[in-house]
């Protein structure tokens, strides 16, 4: 019996993966909410084989406390598009990574690989992980005053969960500010949206986040 563990934010999505890998006779399932008392305890976290994670910026920490809790752990982390701490996710020793929108029986295929001590990841990651092993040196030394002092500001309003409008009202700039101070942080950091903003500022160790 394989023991597996969701810890997603979004209930509905989570309930239906549990639900799905359940009719399946050789796994049992568990959902939990990161935030949630059960996912902070410690003696819970450890019971499981396998975790299903999901990418967020706070996926890394995560991932550690994980593997510090329990070292025969396996981890397979759901994502969308892109991964921009692909590389820090992959060295901490995450076994696989599988799309959202992927199909259940690819999900449970990927699920008792990982299990049995292999890794799964998909092709466009894997030449993901290979083009920035080979530009590490360029990606990976992003200066910190690469991004202006209003554009550091922004991202940490970002990290605590503020739209626009409240990031202007915080910082005293129009919404329109705002948003022209987000579209040169996109570029800055060659991401498309606020989420992988903020998730490579954190790889990148540009920004921290404090729990």
């Amino acid at each position: 019996m394989t023991r597996v563990l969701i810890i997603n934010e979004n209930e509905l999505f989570g309930l239906g993966i549990k639900q799905l890998l359940e009719k399946e006779s050789d796994f049992k399932v568990t959902f939990l909410q990161p935030l949630s008392k059960e996912c902070k305890n410690t003696k819970i976290i450890s019971a499981y084989d396998v975790y299903l994670l999901e990418s967020t910026p706070m996926s890394l920490e995560l991932a550690k406390q994980i593997f510090e809790i329990n070292l025969k752990a396996r981890i397979v982390m759901f994502y969308d598009r892109y991964i921009s701490h692909l590389k820090q996710l992959v060295s901490v020793g995450i076994s696989g990574f599988i799309k959202t929108t992927t199909s259940i029986t690819e999900l449970i295929l990927t699920l008792r690989l990982v299990n049995h001590g292999h890794a799964s990841f998909p092709l466009p990651l894997l030449d993901q992980l290979i083009t920035a092993k080979q530009d590490f040196s360029s990606d990976s030394i992003i200066p910190d005053n690469v991004l202006s002092k209003k554009e550091l500001e922004i991202l940490h309003c970002i990290a605590a969960g503020k739209n626009n409008r409240k990031i202007s009202e915080e910082l005293f700039l129009s919404v329109r500010s705002v948003e022209y101070h987000l579209t040169k942080i996109f570029k800055k950091l060659d991401v498309e949206s606020r989420l992988e903003a903020l998730s490579k500022a954190i790889s990148l160790n540009i920004i921290q986040i404090s729990n």
